[in-house]
């Protein structure tokens, strides 16, 4: 995927998420719910840190390099398992 697509589906996943935090009843603010799109779409680019020419690659050049020789392309960083290890910690750092 490019990184566009990367960014689009980082924003609908987010978008989706505030959709149901408010169908439960829990309202966020504005500031929240940025906070929660900003992160979303970050984090949508993250996975693609392990391939050097990618959009976040060419911007953590190091990172990209030590977590590819780790990891190899599409190695753990496209794990539910890692994303749902992140979104857990992320979840108790700040709620």
């Amino acid at each position: 995927m490019k990184y566009r697509t990367h960014v689009v589906g980082g924003i609908l996943a987010s978008l989706m998420g505030v959709l149901a935090i408010q169908s439960l009843g829990v309202s966020l603010s504005p500031e929240h719910q940025g906070i929660l799109i900003a992160t979303s779409t970050f984090g949508s680019l993250v996975p693609d840190i392990d391939h050097q020419n990618s959009y976040i690659g060419t911007r953590a050049r190091l990172t990209s390099k030590v977590v590819s020789s780790l990891c190899g392309h599409r190695g753990i960083t496209h794990s539910p398992m890692i994303v749902s290890t992140f979104m857990f910690l992320a979840y108790c750092l700040f709620a």
